[in-house]
């Protein structure tokens, strides 16, 4: 029972931190967009 709990404990925190990449990857894009947009606009 306990390394039943143990395991889908485990499975969780897996995907919380698969969840935390995509996040983090997913900013990083849009910071590169961003900084894209602004470095292909002329300044006015």
């Amino acid at each position: 029972m306990r390394a039943a709990l143990q395991e889908r404990e485990d499975r969780q925190q897996d995907e919380d931190a698969q969840q935390h990449e995509r996040d983090d990857v997913h900013d990083a894009e849009r910071a590169a967009g961003s900084l894209l947009t602004r470095l292909s606009c002329p300044a006015i």
